[in-house]
């Protein structure tokens, strides 16, 4: 029999049997709603795509093929073969990007990277999707000349999406949302795949009308991060009763230094001022972020606002909420070579804080256009941004860097001295 006979045949019996098996699946159609964008005086905090997985039943029927003019349905159903799927698509990633730029809110990363360090990209919030339902009719109307480059269709997604809080470490909301999308007229600028993410751009559309969801990307005008430091001076209320004795008052200092937790990891912090909450920390502690955890030794959690940093001197001021706990004293004079010193803060993890190690003062250092005291006192990544303190108790440099050999620590580590900290932040005593 000719070919072209053997598809009216085709045609023609599926027309007969569409009542009982060449049958199209029910797209849902969803209303295109109403973004909600961030206003230009608005600071917004970043959120990133981490992941985008199928979650179906193996042996779903999710869709119909359909061929010719009439889009008849084909026997061919599109079933779900593989249960959960992680999708893994830079469209797709791309389209969330976009969106949410559009509408004037931050995404981390930047997919122009080709060398971008996922390690080290600081978000406040990720983001993950689970397409728990979609349903897709795709139609080849020039089928009948052997042209499967020409499509139309509808297609539906229904996406539950969860947002990780960096800082809390947990899913703190999970909304669903939905996205439809119908291509009336055939075109070979696209394909059955496209006519899918564009449902899925829908849904994220719909994502951004969710209230709730841009609510928690847009940061309150009073926290908004001044990377220009000497611009205003910030006056702080300083401790200015100087210890005498680091060993009898080991507790009180303790408990003046506490674990920052920012979206890529943890640091070191202590308080400066008198019932004011500022606090003080290393500029690559905090990264970019608007916002860290404050983790004190009783193990009470505090949000701080970054308000100040100075990158060139690794320096950062942190505002949080009065915890009624006694800031550490300064020591402004630099001290002598081979005087004791000692370091505090949260070592290697955050369950080690108010570590205390001790060590001599080795000399003091210029490195990159900047003065150092060098000491040998143990410090590890995570002590970053605590205080050295002589052997009286008050506060004489900020951890910030150490050396080390062949993965080992060398006793070379290097502190920003106090004065130097300050005003490089233009923070003065009230």
């Amino acid at each position: 029999m000719p070919k072209k006979y053997s598809l009216k045949l085709f045609f023609l019996g599926c027309l007969i049997l569409s009542v009982i098996g060449c049958q199209s699946v029910n797209v849902k159609k969803v209303e295109v709603k109403e973004v909600i964008t961030a206003k230009l005086s608005d600071e917004t905090r970043p959120i990133k795509l981490s992941k985008l997985i199928v979650k179906m039943k193996r042996g779903e029927v999710w869709g119909s093929e359909q061929l010719g003019l009439l889009c008849i349905p084909s026997a061919h159903k599109l079933k779900w073969r593989t249960g959960r799927v992680n999708v893994t698509s830079e469209l797709l990633d791309e389209m969330f990007r976009q969106a949410f730029q559009d509408a004037g809110y931050s995404v981390a990363g930047n997919p122009d990277d080709l060398f971008e360090n996922p390690d080290a990209i600081q978000t406040d919030y990720y983001i993950g999707g689970l397409i728990k339902d979609m349903k897709a009719n795709i139609c080849y109307p020039m089928a009948g000349f052997m042209d499967f480059a020409t499509v139309k269709g509808e297609a539906y997604m229904e996406v539950e999406w969860q947002i990780f809080d960096t800082l809390e470490r947990e899913v703190i909301k999970t909304v669903t949302t939905e996205g439809s999308f119908e291509l009336n007229r055939a075109t070979s600028d696209y394909s059955g795949e496209m006519i899918l993410e564009e449902a899925f751009g829908i849904a994220v559309n719909n994502l951004l009308a969710n209230r709730e969801i841009t609510d928690m990307l847009v940061s309150a005008p009073e926290h908004k991060k001044m990377d220009k430091a000497h611009e205003i001076t910030t006056h702080v209320k300083f401790n200015e009763n100087q210890l005498t004795s680091f060993q009898e008052n080991v507790t009180a200092i303790r408990a003046a230094v506490a674990t920052v937790r920012s979206s890529n990891g943890h640091g070191s912090g202590f308080f400066i001022g008198e019932d004011d909450g500022y606090m003080l920390t290393n500029q690559h502690v905090v990264g970019n972020a608007k916002f860290v955890k404050i983790i004190l030794s009783s193990g009470r959690e505090m949000v701080g606002d970054i308000i100040k940093v100075d990158k060139s001197r690794d320096i950062a001021l942190i505002k949080t909420e009065n915890a009624g706990i006694t800031s550490l004293p300064f020591e402004n004079k630099l001290p002598s070579i081979s005087e004791t010193v000692y370091a505090v803060g949260s070592p290697l993890k955050e369950q080690f804080e108010t570590t205390v190690s001790q060590g001599v003062v080795s000399g003091f250092r210029e490195l990159d256009g900047q003065n150092f005291i060098q000491s040998d006192v143990n410090v590890m990544p995570g002590n970053s941004g605590g205080p050295l303190l002589n052997d009286k108790g008050n506060v004489i440099g900020i951890t910030v860097s150490g050396r080390l050999f062949r993965g080992v620590p060398s006793g070379i580590n290097f502190f920003i001295p106090i004065k130097s900290a300050l005003e490089a932040l233009n923070v003065k005593s009230e």
